[in-house]
């Protein structure tokens, strides 16, 4: 399993970088871990609308490729389902944002 992962966005200019990419080949431990907390619908899911978006929400790209499988999106935070939420605060651990 391959993932990479960022964020960005944030109103005040020190939110405005964007925080360190995280690319991953996951060892088969993390990508066993991570399975379990991608939701299936994940590789389903579209990218936010960038009209829809807040002008200083953060905005997480989130790419997995899997078993042949891919998927990349842009979602701002509040569009992230509570069924996301613990893959994304998992990879946020791993980029080292806080």
């Amino acid at each position: 399993m391959r993932v990479t992962y960022q964020r960005f966005g944030g109103l005040s200019p020190a939110l405005m970088n964007r925080a360190p990419r995280y690319e991953a080949e996951l060892s088969p431990r993390d990508a066993s871990a991570a399975r379990r907390l991608i939701p299936s619908e994940f590789f389903g899911q579209a990218s936010t609308d960038s009209k829809r978006r807040r002008p200083d929400a953060f905005v997480h790209e989130i790419a997995v490729e899997d078993e042949g499988r891919e998927h990349r999106v842009m979602l701002a935070d509040e569009e992230i389902s509570p069924a996301l939420r613990p893959f994304v605060d998992w990879l946020q651990r791993r980029a080292g944002v806080t």
